[in-house]
């Protein structure tokens, strides 16, 4: 049996053993060693590991040329890798990113068209906007109208700076028209050394300012600071020319007329009992130039008629007469 074993010893020793992987393995005799040793030397150099040998001593033929191709093949690879992800992420990130197309005018009026509406409720609107809009127009062009009414009305009572004039009082037209720059301020009086103001104004856009009703007289007017100075007559409003005819003795119940020229807007009959109608008993109001008597007493009177004369805005009457009502 011990035979046996050491047979298989020298087997495995034959095999295995030697110095190449190390000593003696297993108790290899001396001989398996050096015999597997020198199989090992005939095949990879005898006694050392073959891969450390081959780059050692740079056999096997040619090993540093191996070496070289190993490493350029390993840089090769290193270069196609870089490169290939350097394109993948250029391109694949042009790819995603978003095209944005600046909009055409044509784009703008095409994106802007869906805010009309075409509904009831917004075509109302329109309408109305439309209506409000034309009213506005034609108010601006009547109040046009309106100025260009008043600043011809004034034009044609202009009076020239420098220049005396004159004026009769009408107490519906307003009173004279004076002519300055537009814009110019000016100053009035009644007074030649304008010791005492009677009004100061701005001229309009057409240079005109109006003297609201001076009475009759003499006024003053300058552009303000300045020196030369411009008079106007107010001339007093004509008066009334009535005459009525009475005899000494009437019946109460009679009707009394007279006549009149000049501008008036109404008559007044009275009946006093003195001379200066401080007494006035009976009066009769009328548009006419007539009126008939009612309740009038009989007894001695004194009777006159009057009308309110437009231009001068007063009263004007005749004498009185006496006159006994019976």
């Amino acid at each position: 049996m011990a035979r046996k074993d050491e047979q298989n010893n020298s087997q495995f020793d034959t095999g295995f053993g030697g110095g190449t992987f190390g000593g003696t393995s297993g108790g290899g005799s001396p001989k398996s060693q050096a015999q597997m040793g020198g199989e090992f030397s005939s095949g990879f150099g005898g006694g050392t590991n073959a891969v450390s040998q081959i780059f050692r001593d740079g056999g096997q033929g040619g090993d540093d040329k191996r070496r070289k191709s190993i490493m350029m093949v390993l840089f090769g690879v290193f270069f196609v890798a870089l490169v290939y992800l350097g394109y993948s992420f250029f391109f694949e990130d042009s790819a995603e990113s978003p095209v944005v197309v600046s909009p055409t005018p044509a784009s703008k009026a095409t994106a802007a068209a869906p805010a009309a509406s075409s509904t009831p409720a917004a075509v109302a609107d329109a309408k109305s906007a439309a209506t409000a809009a034309t009213a506005a127009a034609e108010d601006d062009a009547a109040e046009e109208d309106e100025e260009e009414e008043d600043e011809s009305e004034l034009a044609s009572d202009a009076k020239a700076p420098g220049s005396a004039s004159s004026y009769t009082y009408n107490e519906v037209g307003g009173g004279p028209i004076v002519q300055a720059a537009s814009g110019t301020s000016i100053e009035v009086s009644r007074k030649q050394d304008f010791s005492e103001m009677y009004m100061t104004a701005t001229a309009n856009a057409s240079g005109q300012i109006r003297i609201p009703n001076p009475p009759p007289g003499k006024v003053y007017w300058r552009v303000a600071g300045k020196t030369d100075v411009t008079e106007i007559t107010v001339q007093p409003a004509p008066k009334l020319n009535i005459a009525m005819k009475i005899g000494a003795s009437i019946a109460a119940s009679d009707t009394l007329s007279w006549s009149a020229k000049g501008d008036v807007a109404h008559y007044r009959l009275e009946f006093a009992t003195d001379a200066s109608f401080g007494s006035v008993s009976h009066s009769f109001s009328t548009n006419k130039s007539q009126v008939a008597l009612s309740g009038v007493n009989p007894g001695n009177y004194f009777v006159r008629v009057g009308g309110l004369n437009v231009a001068a805005g007063r009263w004007e009457y005749t004498r009185g007469s006496a006159v006994e009502v019976k």
